[in-house]
């Protein structure tokens, strides 16, 4: 005769084994940024087909913000020690710039939920990312849906603002690529705004124009002689 007690010693274990364990992007999530304000007049089409093809990049918060203005405004102030002394290639990284282990969280959590990191960006201000929409949504925790424009412009948009592990949500300041509401412009100015924003994505922000060395520029009696 089975006592009451043995079925429990049985029964627990075996639920316990079925039951399948949380997944890291789905508990203890925070929300990054606002959900987004679709322009006067345009509507919303359809859900974006789950295979389409979704790129962006998380873009983390310095760590220390306060420190980059002091810096700046030393480096522009005559009267510094450390007036004209702009940073060097790879140096903002490494002084302002997110911990290495911030952006090995980051990356982790985007591949375990079945993204592919395509790169980070030498300041350490962005991770690059790409993935089916289906996996874009699950990552993100909210849908993406196509958006017509009025005036003929097309794009995408999130159903909701994005949502983050808490693990990592704190050294996040946003999301980008997954809103592109596009305006009527001519072709050849969408052209280089494709560029344009290509090209961010792969180098990530860029430090302060004080922070970086600045170009060398022709004297007014250089233009003049000539």
């Amino acid at each position: 005769m089975v006592t009451l007690a043995g079925a429990l010693a049985v029964t627990i274990p075996a639920a316990a084994m079925a039951a399948p364990a949380p997944s890291p992007s789905s508990t203890r999530l925070m929300q990054v940024g606002a959900a987004p304000v679709l322009p006067a007049g345009a509507r919303t089409l359809a859900v974006l087909p789950a295979t389409a093809k979704v790129s962006g990049g998380v873009a983390l918060k310095l760590p220390d913000s306060a420190a980059v203005t002091n810096f700046i405004a030393a480096v522009s102030n005559p009267r510094s020690a450390a007036y004209h002394h702009y940073l060097s290639r790879g140096q903002f990284a490494s002084r302002f710039g997110p911990s290495a282990a911030a952006v090995a969280a980051v990356r982790r959590v985007l591949e375990s939920d079945g993204l592919t990191v395509s790169g980070v960006s030498a300041n350490r201000l962005l991770v690059s990312f790409s993935g089916s929409a289906a996996a874009v949504e699950a990552a993100f925790h909210t849908g993406l849906r196509q958006v017509a424009l009025r005036g003929g412009g097309t794009g995408v948009a999130t159903t909701s603002a994005v949502r983050l592990p808490a693990s990592i949500a704190p050294d996040v300041t946003a999301v980008i690529g997954l809103n592109k509401l596009v305006r009527e412009q001519s072709h050849a100015t969408t052209a280089k705004t494709a560029r344009g924003g290509a090209a961010t994505l792969a180098t990530g922000p860029p430090p302060p124009a004080a922070v970086r060395s600045p170009a060398p520029t022709r004297s007014r009696r250089s233009r003049t002689a000539r």
